[in-house]
């Protein structure tokens, strides 16, 4: 057994894994037993009433994936992430939403992913890619600005916020495409709105997103 084995058997012996829902020991599993994974509540939510978005597809209200969504932010659980994202795409082929030429996550300034070390939605993205076997493009959109975080700010606030906080690169590349935004959560649509704004600006066609949760 290599060291780094040996390591990963003693820190799950003095803190062994359990289902962050029904307190399940975890044996292969990581944060979610796979009969809560099965569990989690579904129910296709479509949004259209977000500016320059066709449509937004979400699979579940936000306090039915907070937990899971929170894992996967701010506790390294990439490998969840993905899991969310073949949900997300099992969810949209099965509501018959797929028309679409790239995908495109939303992007975080690359101070915060430093920081944090990856892109959550950049995940979600991977998965729906290889689900539905079309091309990831995730230097395209880039965010210039480290805007600050849109959670207690108001509606307004957070189209301020954001505003002309994205730029788009090689756009002979997305010139009259269907693009399909991703993110993880949509709660008023104003971080989507704009990433969507300079798309179109720029030359896309039409722009659809999708997302794990509304809140």
């Amino acid at each position: 057994m290599s060291a780094i084995s040996l390591f990963e058997a003693f820190v799950n012996f003095l803190f062994p894994a359990f289902c962050i829902r029904c307190g399940r020991y975890l044996k292969d599993e990581d944060v979610i037993c796979k009969n809560c994974f099965t569990g989690i509540k579904k129910e296709a939510i479509i949004t259209e009433n977000i500016p320059y978005i066709e449509k937004v597809f979400s699979i579940a209200r936000y306090e039915d994936l907070h937990d899971l969504i929170y894992q996967l932010k701010y506790f390294g659980k990439k490998s969840l992430g993905y899991k969310l994202g073949v949900l997300l795409a099992e969810c949209m082929a099965n509501n018959n939403f797929v028309n679409f030429d790239f995908i495109i996550p939303v992007p975080l300034h690359p101070a915060k992913k430093r920081l944090r070390g990856y892109n959550q939605s950049e995940i979600i993205a991977k998965a729906v890619s290889h689900y539905f076997k079309k091309e990831l493009l995730n230097k395209i959109l880039v965010r210039r600005t480290n805007t600050k975080s849109q959670t207690n700010l108001t509606k307004i606030e957070r189209v301020e916020n954001v505003k002309n906080a994205f730029k788009v690169k090689n756009r002979e590349k997305i010139r009259g495409k269907s693009i399909l935004l991703i993110d993880d959560v949509i709660t008023t649509g104003s971080t989507l709105s704009e990433c969507a704004r300079m798309l179109l600006q720029n030359g896309a066609g039409k722009i659809f997103a999708s997302t794990l949760a509304r809140a």
